[in-house]
């Protein structure tokens, strides 16, 4: 159990059933500390290491490396070349659907993904097409930069229930510098007025923020978003880059817990008013947890990467996840003669929390789940190795979740 001090009141929270309870209660601290005592779940041996039978129902479709951006961290820019000829075709989109499909599900997801992915729309509107066809119940998501949103795609997408997921990092300034164009032209008015666009014939569902030492001042980027008309659900990370000009440290995480101190206080004074509430990911993601359980929980894995969901690059190779594109370590197989079922069951032996001893004695593991793999993979070349900054990270979102579920509950 821990103590927390929220609004200069403590507060006990339980790691193990995720429970907050002033800590005035004390009858109800009594019965906490006897149900983690008598059903305590910290050891290896309660969690299910048991092998995985590879049924994903998300597929990330890579539908092409190439991009009109020139971002100052693309991850995928470091390691491929020749980005405009990579291309998928029909073919291995097929491919991968039907492999998707070839596990019964209740529905079936796909992203679409690059790059910029509407670079390869032609592509997108085939694989639609196709799915539609089968007549199965459908989720489609597109991860896209913005700059090259117009009415046939907005449309498009609005006629088959797309969630849109707009990449950008802030306000004009930090946007055109963070991520300007081939060329270095400013990108900032393009997406503000194509998304003003979107928001008039269909919506935003989610607005993705790299933050790195350019957007520190995160509350002011995202007010200033919101003073442009881009709004949505946010979602924050820390960049991947072992650039000094962009790579956060410790002195940043002071400064981030300010900010995001800023942003909970600004969600808390607009909750009820529909046009300036923002709705944060990361602050909000942990409530649908707490105070849910009367049980200990076991949280043994951070997303559904690895087991429920696939990506397939645009020649084909599937990976774990979309981000270990171009990894030969992450190659699971290729949608041409197969999966490694072998090969993805080690890997899931190697994610899975027990293998972290720093998240084994974490008060946050059964909400964190044992952090990104990637990143971790990133900064460590292990999958079972933590990275400090990332866990300073997940504590500041907890808290300010913690800090949100007071207000909305007392």
């Amino acid at each position: 159990m821990r103590i927390i001090k929220i609004n200069g009141r403590e507060y006990v929270f339980d790691e193990e059933t995720l429970s907050l309870i002033p800590s005035e209660n004390k009858e109800g601290i009594k019965k906490l500390k006897s149900t983690s005592n008598n059903n305590s779940k910290n050891d290896p041996q309660d969690y299910n290491t048991e092998l995985f039978d590879f049924s994903p129902y998300k597929l990330y479709l890579l539908v092409t490396n190439n991009c009109n951006l020139a971002c100052k961290y693309c991850y995928a820019a470091e390691r491929t070349q020749d980005l405009a000829e990579q291309v998928m075709s029909f073919s291995i989109a097929k491919k991968s659907v039907d492999f998707l499909f070839s596990r019964e599900k209740e529905y079936y997801e796909i992203v679409f993904f690059g790059g910029e992915p509407l670079m390869n729309f032609g592509l997108i509107k085939e694989v639609v097409k196709y799915c539609n066809q089968k007549n199965k119940k459908m989720v489609y998501s597109i991860v896209t930069n913005g700059t090259l949103l117009n009415e046939e795609k907005i449309l498009f997408m609005k006629d088959n229930g797309f969630k849109v997921i707009l990449s950008v990092d802030g306000g004009e300034n930090v946007q055109n510098s963070c991520r300007p164009f081939k060329g270095g032209k400013g990108t900032f008015e393009t997406i503000k007025n194509n998304v003003l666009l979107l928001e008039k014939l269909y919506h935003l569902n989610q607005i993705s923020i790299t933050i790195n030492k350019n957007n520190l001042n995160i509350h002011d980027q995202i007010k200033e978003l919101m003073n442009h008309g881009i709004n949505g659900n946010i979602s924050l990370e820390i960049v991947t880059s072992r650039d000094p000009k962009l790579a956060l440290d410790e002195k940043d995480m002071l400064t981030l817990a300010k900010e995001y101190n800023k942003i909970t206080e600004l969600i808390i004074n607009t909750w009820n008013d529909k046009e300036k509430f923002i709705k944060v990911s990361n602050f909000f993601g942990p409530l649908n947890e707490i105070n849910k359980s009367k049980e200990p929980i076991l949280r043994q894995y951070r997303c559904t990467a690895f087991i429920n969901h696939f990506a397939v690059s645009y020649e084909g190779n599937v990976y774990p996840c979309s981000r270990f594109e171009g990894e030969k370590k992450f190659l699971i197989g290729n949608i041409n003669t197969g999966i490694n079922i072998n090969k993805v069951n080690e890997l899931i032996k190697e994610i899975n929390i027990t293998q972290k001893e720093k998240c084994m004695g974490c008060w946050m593991r059964n909400v964190c789940g044992g952090g990104c793999y990637n990143i971790f993979y990133f900064h460590n070349n292990f999958l079972n190795k933590t990275y400090p900054l990332f866990c300073q990270h997940q504590e500041l979102f907890f808290e300010q979740a913690l800090k949100w579920y007071v207000f909305m509950n007392e």
